[in-house]
C-alpha cells in the first residue's frame, strides 16, 4: 500500500508531497508558488523535476485546445 503525504502553507498551497511504500516511485517534491499558482516542481536533492506555465485567458483563446496548465521539464 503506498502512503502519500503532503504538507500545506497557512494558504492553502500545497508545499511538499511524500510517496512512500510505492518501490520506484518513492520520493518527495517540493512546490513553488506564484499567488495561488505552483510554478515549479522540485524533487527531494532540490534538482528542479517541472516548471509550470499558466497561460491568460486571452493566449487560451489565440489556441483552441491548449490547457490552462503546461508542465515543461
Amino acid at each position: 500500500m503506498s502512503i502519500m503525504a503532503n504538507t500545506y502553507d497557512g494558504l492553502g498551497r500545497r508545499i511538499k508531497k511524500v510517496l512512500t511504500n510505492s518501490g520506484d516511485s518513492d520520493g518527495s517534491a517540493l512546490y513553488y508558488c506564484n499567488k495561488n499558482r505552483a510554478i515549479e516542481r522540485r524533487d527531494g536533492f532540490e534538482n528542479v523535476a517541472a516548471q509550470i506555465v499558466h497561460r491568460t485567458k486571452s493566449a487560451m483563446k489565440s489556441k483552441q485546445g491548449c490547457q490552462d496548465e503546461l508542465a515543461l521539464a
